[in-house]
Formats: C-alpha cells, sequence, structure tokens
C-alpha cells in the first residue's frame, strides 16, 4: 500500500505537496492510476456523470460493506492529502 501511495505521489504531487484539484491533469492520472490498479484486482471500474469511480467485488449475499475515499486535493496538501483513505 505504501508502495501504491508513493507512486501516487510520484505522478501527482510536487515541490509543493499534493496538486490534485478535481478534473484538474493531475487528478485525471491519479484516477487513471486507480484504473491500472483496479484492473490488476481483476476490478472493472464504472465512471459515474460527476467522474467518480466505482468497483465492486461480488460476494456471497448478506450484509454488504462500503468504502469510499476521494482523490483530489488541496493546493500543496500533503502527500496523504486525499488519498489515504
Amino acid at each position: 500500500m505504501i508502495a501504491d501511495l508513493r507512486e501516487l505521489d510520484r505522478r501527482t504531487g510536487g515541490p509543493g505537496g499534493a496538486r490534485r484539484l478535481c478534473w484538474g491533469p493531475e487528478w485525471r492520472e491519479a484516477r487513471a492510476f486507480l484504473s491500472e490498479l483496479l484492473d490488476e484486482l481483476e476490478l472493472a471500474p464504472e465512471r459515474d456523470e460527476a467522474g467518480n469511480l466505482w468497483a465492486y467485488l461480488g460476494g456471497a449475499e448478506g450484509p454488504a460493506l462500503a468504502l469510499g475515499s476521494h482523490l483530489d486535493s488541496v493546493p500543496n496538501g500533503g502527500w496523504l492529502d486525499g488519498r489515504l483513505g
């Protein structure tokens, strides 16, 4: 996990920290990287009208658990801003 977080920082960070403003080029790169990671898990993400990615892991019927986070960041956010979730 730490290696993936560092790779996202390498791809979308800068001297001042995170730069993933929503809809900007770094945000799009972060979304592409997340898609790559989901492909490794053989999960095909769906994209909604707002650009959010949704991935589903199928399983047995019964109770379900939903998890979520965001990839965008505040300008010059720390290297974990918006992505540790």
